[in-house]
């Protein structure tokens, strides 16, 4: 009896909270702008990772650009490595372990991790609590790696990371692994050619304004220098993708350039609330399941 109520009690406050905040026409008008988006970039005719985005446990649509983008250039052991997942629950990974991959979450947010790892017994994922920098991320990857497989030799299939600081300076210094795909936030403020970023000597913590990582032309500058290339960016303009050189040619972006693959900031796409909301039970299925 105690449920029942508890149930008529939460649905009485999700209305009156959708209500209040007006969220239908915020998801219908979301909707709108991301299919308005779609059909533009299918007048230009030319092949987009976008067209195949969606969301599961992204922020955006970058669960269905990762999966389109490795149904492309393939995968060797299904092992990734995910830099800054928050509270676990959206993140860039989340639905590829759901998807059989194994791998590592690094953050520096102590008390999410300690939320997830109180409920984890399992050799599939590594949690790792720490602030990454250019200086730690080598080693910090050498070890929790060494801990998921009790080897060197990594053959990482795909790496994100999303720390809103230093990210391609931290891939600029990254050599322990050579990921097939990297995921990196860049600041879509600044477009095609603007060459610029934070200052990386400086002591750095994001205030939620425009002065944070660095802009897709830089970004790709530093890329390319490892060996990597620009195949994608997502439909919000937050993330962009990379995947190393002797692979470029099998995705079908190949060929396009900085501006065609260039999304301006649109970052409200998908702020609009879940009537279900997301959560790790799905996770913590699968992860004892494969115990």
């Amino acid at each position: 009896m105690l449920n029942k109520i508890d149930v008529i009690f939460n649905n009485l406050i999700l209305k009156l909270r959708n209500f209040l905040l007006n969220y239908n026409n915020l998801e219908i008008n979301s909707k709108l702008l991301i299919d308005s988006i779609k059909k533009n970039l299918l007048k230009r005719n030319l092949p987009s990772y976008i067209l195949d985005g969606y969301r599961v446990y992204s922020q955006n649509d970058e669960d269905g650009i990762i999966n389109s983008i490795f149904n492309d250039i393939g995968f060797d052991k299904k092992i990734f490595v995910e830099i800054g997942v928050g509270n676990g629950v959206e993140n860039n990974t989340h639905n590829l372990i759901l998807q059989d991959w194994t791998g590592v979450w690094i953050d520096s947010n102590t008390s999410s991790l300690k939320k997830i790892e109180n409920k984890l017994n399992n050799n599939k994922l590594i949690l790792e609590n720490k602030k990454i920098t250019p200086d730690n991320i080598n080693e910090t990857i050498s070890y929790t790696l060494k801990n998921l497989f009790n080897d060197t030799s990594f053959n990482v299939d795909f790496l994100s990371i999303d720390i809103d600081s230093f990210d391609i300076f931290c891939i600029e210094k990254l050599n322990i692994i050579n990921p097939r795909l990297i995921c990196i936030e860049y600041n879509s403020k600044f477009p095609p050619p603007i060459n610029i970023s934070i200052n990386p000597n400086k002591n750095f913590e994001w205030n939620h304004d425009d002065y944070n990582g660095a802009s897709l032309f830089f970004i790709n500058n530093k890329l390319n220098q490892k060996g990597y290339k620009l195949v994608s960016t997502n439909i919000t303009g937050v993330n962009a993708f990379f995947v190393a050189d002797k692979y470029y040619n099998k995705c079908k972006t190949k060929n396009q350039n900085l501006e065609q693959l260039y999304m301006p900031s649109n970052y409200n796409l998908f702020n609009y609330y879940q009537s279900h909301r997301p959560s790790l039970k799905y996770l913590f299925d699968k992860l004892d399941t494969e115990n």
